[in-house]
C-alpha cells in the first residue's frame, strides 16, 4: 500500500477513535485517560521514536504525569481534558513534586482535540531550568497525526494506523461483528496490487458490483458474497476466509498441492516446475537478502520460528489476472534453516535446466531479496508476497548455480560439494526413469 493510501486509512481510523473517545467520555461510562494511556504511550513511541517509553502509574500513581522517556528527557501527561485548568494543575504538580529534576521537559497528548490557543497567565511558562511552552509542548491526535502524516515515512504511518485499527477492534468491533471486514480486505487486497478502480469494477461487473459500490466498504461487504469471494481468491490467490474476516491469515490453507517431498526427490521438484509451465505462470525464489544462496550452508538448522538465527524462503509464481496485474500464488513455504530443503532448491533449479535440455525451451527462476522480517510477517499471515517482490532486488537466477551443459549439468562454485552430491545421487536416480539428451552427470 502507498504512502497516499496509508496515510487515508489512519485519518479514517483515528476519527472513528476520536469519537469513540469523546462519546465514552461524555457520557461518563470510562475513565478514558486511563484506558488511553496504552495506546498513547505506543502512539508517541512511534512519532517521535522513544524506544524507552514506559509508562509510570504500571509500578505505582506516578503523580501529574503518566509517561516517561530518559533517552528523550520528558514526562507525557496523557488526558481527555483540555482545559487550561487541566495544563495548571498538572504543571504544579510537576513542579511541586521536583519532576522538573528527573524529566526537564513536560509534555501534554490529548485525547481528543485541545483548545485553540493557551493564553491562560496561570500557565507557567518558566521556572528555574523548568521551560513551557504551550504552542510546543500540547499535542493532541490531530498534531501526531499531522506529525507522521508529513513526515512521509510510509512504516510509521502503516504502524500508527495498526495501532489504532488494534484499539478499534478491541474497543467498537465486538459489537459491529465485522461488519464491513470484507470491503476493508477487498479493499487492501487491490491496492496493494496497485489495482485501479476501473480495472477492479470492470471484471466485476458480472457481479452487479458497480464503481458506487466498490467505493463503499460496507455496500461492498455486502455485495461480497458466495460466489465474489472465491473468484476474487482465486483471481489473487489468498484465502476466502481471509477475505471474508473468518481467518486473520491472509494465505491461509497455502501452498496449494505441492508435493511435499519435492526437496528429496527431483521427480516432484519437476512436477513443480512443470505446473507453472502449465499455467503459464513465471517462478520467483524469495530469500532472506541478509543471507542470499552464496552463503546458505552458513544458515544455522532451527526449528523455532522465534528464534533469531530461523530464516525463512518462498517460491512464488506469479501471473497476469483478470484485473491487469500480477497475481501471486505461494507454491512453496518453507523454513530455509532446515538442510533438506537448502539442498531441495538447488534440486529445483536443476528440475528446471532438465526442463531446457529436454524441452528447449528454457524458464527462468528469479532470485530475490526480502528481508528476513518481511518474509517472516508474510509467513505469518500479514503481508502480501507481492509487498515483498515490488522493488526488493534481484540476485539472479537459477543459471547463477546449476546449468545445463553439452556435458551435463554444471554446478558453480558456490554450490557446496555436499550439495552437489545430492544433486548427483538424485539425479541418477530420475535418469532411471527419464531418458535425457545429455549426460547424468553434475560436474564442477
Amino acid at each position: 500500500m502507498n504512502t497516499t493510501s496509508l496515510v487515508h486509512r489512519l485519518a479514517i481510523y483515528l476519527a472513528a477513535y476520536k469519537h469513540y473517545l469523546d462519546f465514552k467520555t461524555q457520557a461518563g461510562l470510562l475513565d478514558a485517560a486511563v484506558l488511553g494511556e496504552a495506546v498513547a504511550l505506543d502512539l508517541a513511541r512511534i512519532t517521535w521514536g522513544y524506544t524507552d517509553l514506559e509508562n509510570l502509574n504500571l509500578k505505582h500513581n506516578f503523580p501529574a504525569v503518566d509517561l516517561g522517556t530518559k533517552s528523550g528527557d520528558c514526562a507525557i501527561q496523557v488526558t481527555v481534558t483540555s482545559s487550561s485548568t487541566k495544563i495548571v494543575e498538572t504543571q504544579e504538580k510537576f513542579l511541586e513534586h521536583g519532576i522538573m529534576n528527573t524529566y526537564a521537559r513536560l509534555i501534554f497528548v490529548i485525547l481528543g482535540e485541545k483548545q485553540a490557543s493557551y493564553d491562560s497567565q496561570r500557565i507557567v511558562r518558566s521556572q528555574g531550568k523548568f521551560t513551557f511552552d504551550p504552542e510546543k509542548d500540547i499535542y493532541d491526535l490531530n498534531d501526531l497525526y499531522n506529525i507522521v502524516a508529513k513526515g512521509g515515512d510510509a512504516a510509521k504511518v502503516a504502524q500508527f494506523a495498526d495501532r489504532i485499527e488494534q484499539e478499534l477492534s478491541d474497543k467498537i468491533r465486538p459489537f459491529l461483528v465485522g461488519v464491513d471486514k470484507p470491503g476493508q480486505n477487498l479493499r487492501r487486497l487491490f491496492e496493494a496490487h496497485d489495482v485501479s478502480i476501473a480495472n477492479a469494477v470492470e471484471p466485476l461487473k458480472k457481479f452487479g458490483i458497480t464503481r458506487s459500490i466498490f467505493s463503499n466498504n460496507t455496500r461492498l461487504s455486502e455485495a461480497a458474497d458466495l460466489h465474489v469471494v472465491p473468484y476474487i481468491a482465486d483471481e489473487f490467490s489468498v484465502a476466502s476466509d481471509w477475505i471474508n474476516g473468518s481467518d486473520g491469515h491472509i494465505y491461509n490453507a497455502q501452498p496449494g498441492l505441492v508435493p511435499q517431498d519435492w526437496r528429496r526427490s527431483l521427480e516432484k521438484s519437476y512436477q513443480v516446475i512443470r505446473e507453472a509451465i502449465s499455467n503459464s505462470e513465471e517462478l520467483i525464489l524469495l530469500i532472506p537478502g541478509e543471507v542470499g544462496l552464496n552463503s546458505l550452508d552458513r544458515v544455522k538448522d532451527v526449528a523455532d520460528v522465534k528464534s533469531a538465527d530461523y530464516q525463512h524462503f518462498f517460491l512464488a509464481a506469479r501471473k497476469k489476472n483478470d484485473f491487469g496485474e500480477y497475481r501471486y500464488r505461494m507454491a512453496i513455504s518453507e523454513p530455509l534453516s532446515y538442510k533438506c530443503t537448502r539442498d531441495g532448491i538447488f534440486l529445483m533449479f536443476l528440475a528446471a535446466e532438465i526442463h531446457q535440455a529436454i524441452t528447449q525451451e528454457t524458464i527462468y527462476i528469479s532470485v530475490v531479496g526480502a528481508s528476513r522480517d518481511e518474509l517472516l510477517s508474510c509467513y505469518s499471515g500479514d503481508r502480501f508476497l507481492v509487498d515483498l517482490i515490488r522493488g526488493a532486488p534481484t540476485l539472479g537466477n537459477q543459471r547463477d548455480f546449476v546449468q545445463a551443459t553439452n556435458y551435463g549439468f554444471m554446478a558453480r562454485r558456490i554450490v557446496s560439494a555436499s550439495t552437489v552430491r545430492v544433486l548427483q545421487q538424485m539425479l541418477t536416480d530420475f535418469t532411471s526413469k527419464h531418458q535425457l539428451p545429455t549426460n547424468a552427470v553434475v560436474h564442477r
